[in-house]
C-alpha cells in the first residue's frame, strides 16, 4: 500500500470520529490567546490580592518595561546582554519579556476598553516595531543571513510565533491599525517561511520543530483572525498536525505526513514503516505519556501543546483539555513514574541540550495540574506538582522553576491535591506474550524498589523503532540509580560539569556505543561507518517484544534487539547484516533488588581481517569502577553496585575504559566532543570471540555499606535452562533460570528439573515455561522437578514467569537447632570460641550454614565453627527434604586490643650523657611493663620510661579487660661521642663562574656517580657515602678531613660530601653540613680534598657545633699557608686548578694525564678540570697559569 493511499485511509476513517465541536468559530474579542471572561476575571482577582505569584510577576515585568529593545540585525542577533530585551537564544528572550509584559498590561488595563496603554503596552508596541523592521531591513535577506524566524531550521518559530501572535492578540487596540496590518504582513511571510521550509514542517510529529511550527501557526492564526485573510489557513494548518482534522485550506504539499494524535492513537510510522512500504509499520508511541524525544525536549515541546489546547478553547469555546484528557493523565503518570528517587530529576534517556542535566522541569506540571484541575484527576496532578516533585536548589535559585507570568497563570496553591496510587514501575506498552509490537506503545520500563528517596530505580528500553531524532539507538539498554546517584548511566547524556551530572555539557551522542547494551563492530563491511552507527545500531529497526509483564514482584523483558542493527529499511537486505541475532532476557526482582540479564547473541564469521567485535558495555558515572575475577564495583557517592558477569564463564574479559578519551573516536579529534563523557565503561566479553555465546550478567545496587553477593552458575540437567544461584547480604537465596533456545521466543518448557541444595526458603524464578500454565513443583533428594500439570501446585504468570518458594511447597521434617559454645564467649582479640551446632530432634542427614549478623558466613557449612569476631552467631539447620530451623543466636564479644603508642618510635641515637624520655600513649590501659630487647625491665611500670643505653625499647599495656597489647619499638644506638657538625664554603676555580655560582654541568648531564669517588688512589677512602639521587644544583663530590690540633694534624675523621653550586657543603642526608662521628670533642682544622685541584688547609681551627660556617671563599688568608687560595674574580678565592691526579703539586705529571684524555666529551673525568663535561683546551687555559703551584706538604700525597 502506498504512502499517499495509506495517508487518506487514514484522514476518511479519522473524519468519522470527530468531536462535534472541532472546527468551532473564533470569537471576536481580544485578548483570547489563553484567556477568556473566566479566566481574566480569576487572574485578576489573583492581582487584587497581591499574590506573591502576581506580584513576582509584575517586577519582572516592570523590569522589562525600563529597557530598550535591541535592534535585530545579522550582528546582534546573538547577542546577550541583560540591559535590553534582546532576541537571543532564536527568539526565547523576546519571549521572557514579552509573557509577563503582555500579562501585566492585561492586569493593568483591567476591564477598560479601546486603547488604554501602559507602560507595558508600549514597550510590547515597542518590541513590535523592532519584528516589523527586522522583516523588512534588506540587510536581513542576505546569503546566509536570516530573519527572526528563519534560524536553525527554523527553530525560533515556537518562540517569535507566540511573541508576535501576544504582541497583537493583548495590545490590539493600542497597537493601532496601521501597525496591526503590518504585523499581519509578517505573520503571513513567517507562515510562508515554515510551512515551505521549516525543519520537520510535514513529518516526525513527536518532534518538538514539528509542534513549534504547529504551535506558532495556531499563535499567529487566532491572534490576527477576523484582521487576516490567512488566518484560518494558519489555523487549519495547525489543527492537521495536531489531529489529522481536513481542511481544504491546507492544500497539497503542505498536508502532514502524520499528526500529533497519531502518537497517542496509532498510524505513527517509525523510520523503518517509512521506508519498508510493502510492509506497513506504525504504532502510537507515546502512549502512557513517555516522551520520545526525552523529558528535556519532550517536556518543553508538550508545554506548547497543552499551551495550543488551551489556546483553542479560549479562542474558540472548543474544549480541547477536556477531548484529550487521556492524553494529559497519561503524562501525569509517566511523570509520576519518571520522577528518580530523590523527586528532582527525571529520566535522563535521549538528548538533554542546555546547561542542566535532568532536573526537573516545574512549568510542566503546573500545566497538568492546571489543564486536569476540577476533573476526577485534578488532585492527584495538583499533589504530583505542588508535593511530589521538589526543587533543586543550585547557586541560590531553583533549577527549570517557572517563569513568573507561568506562576502567576497557572499555579494555585489553594487547589485540593491527593497523592497518586501508583505500583512500582510503569509502561504504556501492554502486558503481554508474542504480542511482538503490542499495543503500539513505546516499549520503555520503568521500576522501581519503592517509593522510598533512597531506592532503586531503573528504566529498560526493549524496542528498536526510531521515530524521532533526539531520540538514542539504546535498544536493550537500562540506565540504574540508588536514591541521588547514578550507577548506570548512558554516556550521551551525562554532564560533565558536576559530580551529579546535572551542569556542564553532555556529548548528545545517540549511537549504542554509549549505552549500556550489546556494541557489535563489523569494521564497515555491512553497517556504514559513521559516529551515529557505533556499537552497531541505526534508524531501522522495530519492535520486537518477545514476552514482558511488571508486577509488584518482578519486571521481566524478552525482546529481540536483532533488528535495531539494521543498516536500511530495507527487509532483503538484512541477510547480509553481519550480527545473525541478539536476545536480552530482562528480569528484576523487586524484593530481592537485583536485575539478571540473559543475552544470546551469534555474529556471522569474517572472510579476512580481525574477527567482528562484540561485547557488554556497562557505563558508570564519574568514577573508574574496580573488577576483581568475574566481578565489577561501582561507587557514586553513596550508593554501589556490583555487576557479576556468569557467563562467559571461560576467558572472560573485562577491559575498563576511560571515556574522557574515548576510543570509540576513529574518526578524527574535530568530533571529540562527541564521544568524550565524564564516565568510564567496561567492555565484558570472551576473550577468544566465538561466533555465538551467551551472556548471563546478575546486577546488585546498594549503598556504600552494602556487601557484596554471592553467586553461581546452575543450569537444569536436561540443558533447556541456563541460570544462576544468587546469595544476598541477608542470607537470602534467588534462584533464577532461563529457556535458553537461540530463537526470538522460545518453545516454553513443560518438563524439566535441576540440582538444588541450597536454604528451603529460596525463591525460584524460572522465565520461558507455558504462559497461565499449572505446573507440578516437586523437591526430593536434592532435585527440584518442574513439570506442567492442570492440577499442579504452581501457576505461571501471563509472560511465562514460574515463580515459587519451596518452603511453601514440600512437607518434610523440621530440625531444632541450637548451639553450645565450647569455652568463653568473651575474650580478648586473638582469641576464639569453639560453637557446635546440635539438632534436637536427631533428624539424619541434616546439613549447616552458620551466619553472623544475619549474613551468611561464606564456606561454614560444618559442625562446628571457630568465632574469632564478636557478632550474634546463628546456625540454619537443613533437613534432608528441604526444611530447616534457624536457632536462637550466641552473642559472642571480642574486646579490642588497647591501642598504644610509643613516642618516640622507630630509630633514635643519644650519646655522651644523653638519655631518651620514652612514653606510652593509650587512653585505656591501666598497668605498664618496659621492655628492652624484649625482656622486662625489673620496676619499669610506669607510663614513662628513660633509656640511657643501647637497645630496642618497648612497652606492654594492659586495660581493664585484661587484654594487653605491645607496642611498636624505640631502637636506641648509644654513642660515647656525639656528631661534631663541620659546615663551610669553598669554591672550585674550574667551576667557578663569574655570576658568584659554580657550574652544575656535570650533574645535568647525569655524569657525578652516586657513590663517592675517593675509593681510589691517591686518596683511598672507602666511606659509603652515596646518594639515591643527585640533586641539580650539585657541583661535584668532595673530600673533608678533620685534622687534630692536639695530634700533630693527624687526620681524625674523613667525609666524602657534596659541594653545592653556592658553595655550600652537604651531607648525603640532605642537610647541610658534614657530621664526624665517634669523635670526642676538640680543635680540629679542616682539609677539603677534590678530585682535580690543590687541596687546602683552614687557616684556624673550625667550628664543629655547625654554628659559624667557615669560608675559603673571602681571602687568601683562610687558608693555611701562602698562596693556598687562588683569586678567581669578583673578590673570591678558590682552590687551584689543575692538580689531576690529586698529589698536591700541579705540574707535567698532571699534564701528562691530560693528554690522553684530550677530546673526550660528556665523562666525568680528572682532566676535565673545568667541569663542563669535556676535555679540551679549556681546561688546559686553567691548568698552564698554575703550573709549579703546590699545595701544603701536610697535604701532599
Amino acid at each position: 500500500m502506498n504512502r499517499i493511499f495509506t495517508l487518506l485511509l487514514a484522514i476518511f476513517c479519522y473524519t468519522g470520529i470527530l468531536h462535534a465541536q472541532t472546527g468551532l468559530p473564533v470569537i471576536a474579542q481580544h485578548p483570547r490567546l489563553m484567556v477568556n471572561s473566566a479566566i481574566k476575571t480569576a487572574l485578576m482577582d489573583k492581582a487584587a490580592a497581591n499574590h506573591p505569584d502576581y506580584t513576582a510577576m509584575l517586577a519582572q515585568a516592570n523590569s522589562y518595561a525600563t529597557k530598550p529593545v535591541l535592534p535585530f540585525n545579522q550582528t546582534n542577533m546573538h547577542v546577550w546582554n541583560t540591559n535590553y530585551i534582546f532576541y537571543s537564544y532564536y527568539g526565547s528572550s523576546w519571549q521572557d519579556a514579552a509573557m509577563p509584559l503582555a500579562f501585566a498590561h492585561l492586569i493593568a488595563k483591567g476591564n477598560n476598553t479601546g486603547s488604554f496603554p501602559t507602560a507595558y503596552s508600549n514597550k510590547l508596541v515597542e518590541l513590535a516595531d523592532v519584528i516589523i523592521a527586522a522583516q523588512s531591513d534588506p540587510a536581513n535577506t542576505c546569503t546566509g543571513c536570516y530573519n527572526p524566524i528563519q534560524g536553525n531550521g527554523h527553530y525560533a518559530s515556537r518562540h517569535v510565533g507566540l511573541v508576535i501572535g501576544i504582541i497583537f492578540d493583548f495590545c490590539y487596540n493600542e497597537l493601532g491599525a496601521a501597525r496591526r496590518a503590518q504585523l499581519v504582513e509578517v505573520m503571513n511571510q513567517w507562515f510562508d517561511n515554515i510551512r515551505q521550509n521549516g525543519y520537520q514542517k510535514n513529518d516526525r510529529s513527536t518532534g518538538n520543530y514539528f509542534w513549534g511550527h504547529a504551535f506558532a501557526a495556531a499563535c499567529m492564526g487566532y491572534a490576527s483572525y477576523g484582521d487576516n485573510p490567512t488566518a484560518q489557513t494558519m489555523i487549519d494548518w495547525a489543527r492537521m498536525r495536531f489531529d489529522g482534522t481536513p481542511s481544504a485550506l491546507v492544500t497539497s504539499g503542505y498536508i502532514p505526513n502524520d499528526y500529533l494524535s497519531q502518537t497517542f492513537e496509532g498510524g505513527y510510522e517509525p523510520y523503518v514503516g517509512m521506508g519498508w512500504l510493502s510492509t506497513p509499520m506504525s504504532g502510537n508511541p507515546q502512549l502512557g505519556g513517555q516522551q520520545i524525544q526525552g523529558w528535556a525536549y519532550g517536556s518543553h515541546n508538550w508545554m506548547r501543546v497543552m499551551d495550543y489546547m488551551l489556546i483553542v478553547k479560549t479562542a474558540t469555546g472548543e474544549d480541547l483539555p477536556a477531548a484529550r484528557q487521556n492524553w494529559l493523565v497519561q503524562m501525569m503518570y509517566a511523570t509520576k513514574h519518571a520522577l528518580l528517587p530523590n523527586r528532582y530529576e527525571i529520566d535522563h534517556y535521549s538528548d538533554w541540550g542546555g546547561n542542566y542535566g535532568n532536573l526537573v522541569p516545574h512549568s510542566f506540571p503546573i500545566r497538568l495540574a492546571y489543564l486536569l484541575a476540577n476533573t476526577p484527576y485534578g488532585a492527584n496532578a495538583q499533589h504530583l506538582a505542588q508535593t511530589d516533585i521538589l526543587p533543586y536548589v543550585m547557586w541560590g535559585w531553583i533549577v527549570w522553576d517557572p517563569e513568573k507570568w507561568e506562576k502567576f497563570y497557572y499555579n494555585d496553591n489553594t487547589r485540593p491535591q491527593a497523592p497518586i496510587d501508583a505500583p512500582p514501575y510503569y509502561s504504556g506498552f501492554s502486558d503481554g506474550y508474542a504480542q511482538w509490537a503490542g499495543n503500539g506503545a513505546w516499549p520503555y520500563f520503568l521500576m522501581r524498589q519503592s517509593w522510598d528517596t533512597t531506592a532503586t530505580w531503573a528504566g529498560y528500553h526493549a524496542g528498536n523503532f526510531q521515530y524521532d531524532d533526539h531520540q538514542h539507538f539504546d535498544a536493550g539498554s537500562m540506565e540504574l540509580k540508588k536514591g541521588s546517584y547514578y550507577l548506570l548511566t548512558d554516556a550521551g547524556s551525562w554532564k560533565d560539569g558536576d559530580p551529579n551530572g546535572f551542569t556542564g555539557n553532555n556529548t548528545l551522542a545517540e549511537n549504542s556505543g554509549s549505552k549500556n547494551t550489546l556494541y557489535f563492530n563489523d569494521y564497515g563491511d555491512y553497517m556504514p561507518i559513521d559516529y551515529r552507527t557505533v556499537g552497531g545500531q541505526f534508524y531501522y529497526g522495530k519492535d520486537q517484544v518477545a514476552a514482558n509483564e511488571q508486577n509488584n514482584t518482578f519486571t521481566r523483558i524478552r525482546s529481540n534487539c536483532t533488528s535495531a542493527y539494521n543498516r536500511n529499511a530495507n527487509q532483503a537486505d538484512t541477510i547480509n547484516r553481519k550480527l545473525d541475532f541478539f536476545y536480552r532476557d530482562f528480569l528484576y526482582l523487586r524484593d530481592a533488588d537485583i536485575f539478571v540479564l540473559y543475552d544470546k547473541v551469534k555474529n556471522k564469521s569474517r572472510a579476512s581481517g580481525p574477527a567482528y567485535e562484540k561485547h557488554l558495555r556497562w557505563h558508570f558515572p564519574v568514577n573508574a569502577p574496580t573488577v576483581n575475577g568475574n566481578s565489577i564495583t561501582a561507587i557514586h557517592g553513596n550508593a554501589k553496585l556490583y555487576i557479576h558477569t556468569l557467563l562467559p564463564a571461560a576467558n572472560l574479559s573485562i577491559n575498563l575504559v576511560n571515556e574522557i578519551n574515548n576510543p570509540d573516536n576513529t574518526i578524527g579529534s574535530w568530533i571529540n566532543y562527541y564521544y568524550n563523557s565524564e564516565t568510564w565503561r567496561a567492555e565484558v566479553k570472551d576473550a577468544t570471540n566465538p561466533l555465538q555465546y551467551d551472556f548471563l550478567t546478575v546486577l546488585q545496587p546498594g549503598n556504600i555499606a552494602t556487601a557484596e553477593m554471592v553467586s553461581i552458575n546452575t543450569a537444569s540437567n536436561d540443558g533447556l535452562l541456563t541460570g544462576c544461584q544468587i546469595t544476598l547480604p541477608s542470607g537470602a537465596v534467588e534462584v533464577v533460570f532461563f529457556n535458553n533456545q537461540a530463537v526470538p521466543l522460545p518453545m516454553p518448557v513443560t518438563n524439566t528439573n535441576y540440582n538444588f541444595s541450597g536454604n528451603i526458603n529460596a525463591w525460584h524464578t524460572i522465565c520461558g515455561v507455558v504462559p497461565n500454565a499449572t505446573y507440578q513443583v516437586s523437591y526430593s533428594a536434592g532435585v527440584v522437578s518442574v513439570v506442567q500439570n492442570a492440577s499442579g501446585n504452581v501457576t505461571a504468570s501471563l509472560s511465562g514467569v514460574l515463580r515459587f518458594n519451596l518452603s511453601q511447597l514440600v512437607t518434610c521434617a523440621t530440625p531444632n537447632a541450637i548451639i553450645t559454645p565450647i569455652g568463653p564467649t568473651v575474650f580478648c582479640n586473638g582469641g576464639s570460641v569453639r560453637l557446635e551446632a546440635a539438632d534436637l530432634t536427631g533428624i539424619p542427614g541434616i546439613t549447616y550454614q552458620w551466619y553472623q549478623n544475619g549474613l551468611a558466613i561464606n564456606g561454614a557449612t560444618e559442625v562446628l565453627y571457630t568465632a574469632e569476631t564478636s557478632g550474634n552467631y546463628t546456625v540454619l539447620i537443613t533437613a534432608p527434604g528441604g526444611c530447616s530451623d534457624e536457632s536462637a543466636s550466641i552473642s559472642v564479644t571480642v574486646h579490642a586490643s588497647p591501642a598504644v603508642a610509643l613516642n618516640p618510635a622507630g630509630n633514635t641515637a643519644i650519646c655522651n650523657t644523653q638519655t631518651l624520655l620514652l612514653t606510652a600513649q593509650s587512653n585505656t590501659a591501666t598497668a605498664y611493663q618496659w621492655l628492652q630487647n624484649g625482656n622486662p625491665i625489673i620496676g619499669a611500670t610506669q607510663s614513662t620510661f628513660t633509656a640511657t643505653g643501647s637497645g630496642s625499647y618497648a612497652v606492654q599495656v594492659t586495660d581493664a579487660n585484661g587484654c594487653a597489647a605491645l607496642s611498636e619499638t624505640a631502637n636506641v644506638t648509644y654513642t660515647p661521642y656525639c656528631a661534631l657538625l663541620v659546615k663551610a664554603k669553598i669554591w672550585l676555580e674550574g667551576a667557578y663562574m663569574m655570576s658568584g655560582q659554580m657550574s652544575a654541568q656535570l650533574s645535568a648531564g647525569n655524569l657525578i656517580p652516586a657513590a663517592q669517588p675517593y675509593n681510589a688512589a691517591p686518596w683511598y677512602y672507602f666511606g659509603s657515602e652515596t646518594l639515591t639521587a643527585v640533586p641539580a644544583d650539585m657541583t661535584d663530590w668532595v673530600l673533608l678531613e678533620l685534622l687534630d690540633a692536639d695530634n700533630n694534624m693527624a687526620v681524625a675523621g674523613r667525609r666524602a660530601a657534596l659541594l653545592k653550586t653556592d658553595g655550600s657543603v652537604w651531607d648525603t642526608d640532605g642537610m647541610q653540613g658534614v657530621k664526624f662521628t665517634n669523635l670526642p670533642n676538640g680543635i680540629y682544622y679542616l682539609c677539603v680534598r677534590h678530585r682535580n685541584h690543590l687541596a687546602v688547609i683552614s687557616s684556624m681551627p673550625v667550628d664543629v657545633s655547625g654554628t659559624v660556617p667557615y669560608n675559603f671563599s673571602t681571602a687568601a688568608s683562610q687558608a693555611l699557608g701562602p698562596a693556598q687560595l687562588k683569586p678567581i674574580g669578583n673578590g673570591a678565592f678558590g682552590l687551584y686548578a689543575g692538580d689531576i691526579n690529586a698529589d698536591g703539586v700541579i705540574n707535567y705529571t698532571d699534564y701528562n694525564l691530560y693528554m690522553p684524555q684530550t677530546s673526550l666529551n660528556n665523562v666525568y673525568a680528572p682532566a676535565d678540570v673545568n667541569l663542563d663535561k669535556a676535555v679540551n683546551t679549556l681546561d688546559f687555559d686553567f691548568f698552564r697559569p698554575n703550573i709549579s703551584h703546590l699545595g701544603m706538604s701536610l697535604l701532599r700525597y
